[in-house]
């Protein structure tokens, strides 16, 4: 029986494994922490401008001007601002960014780690040991994602009931 990891089902298998890690895993952790930032910006940015801008129109706005389209103005840019500040404390896209951010570097050094590992393996053997660490590291991060989304959550609901 030969031994050697060229020929063997362990190390394509491995392989593959990593392919999928850096294919769809990484992908999926760079996406998500990119649309929580940008949702985060976009927020943040429309609570300070609406409100910027509420206090200007009011003091800019003539007699005239209130009663054809100021008030209409005075009553749809405060709520814009209101409703992007209670997306970002909803939806609490900072943290989340955070949390996916960190999973993305963490999914990152597993990638590395497990090619770094494939490529000093010398048996089907090593490869079995490198694919079964791989599989429990990768199953502890997506569990470590998942409580601390849960966390960050419950600390929402924790403060909206107080």
């Amino acid at each position: 029986m030969n031994d050697t990891v060229g020929s063997g089902r362990c190390r394509k298998e491995l392989e593959q494994f990593i392919r999928e890690l850096a294919d769809q895993f990484l992908p999926w952790y760079e996406s998500a922490s990119n649309r929580n930032y940008i949702a985060w910006q976009i927020c943040s940015l429309l609570t300070i401008i609406a409100g910027f801008a509420s206090s200007l129109i009011a003091g800019l706005l003539g007699e005239g001007a209130f009663r054809d389209y100021g008030k209409i103005l005075l009553i749809i840019v405060p709520a814009l601002g209101a409703l992007a500040a209670t997306l970002n404390a909803q939806f609490r896209f900072e943290d989340v960014e955070d949390i996916r951010e960190r999973g993305r570097i963490e999914m990152q050094d597993l990638i590395e780690w497990a090619r770094g590992q494939l490529a000093m393996a010398d048996s089907e053997e090593t490869c079995s040991s490198v694919y079964e660490a791989l599989r429990e590291r990768v199953k502890n991060l997506e569990l470590s994602q998942h409580v601390d989304s849960k966390k960050v959550f419950k600390k929402r609901a924790r403060r909206s009931t107080k």
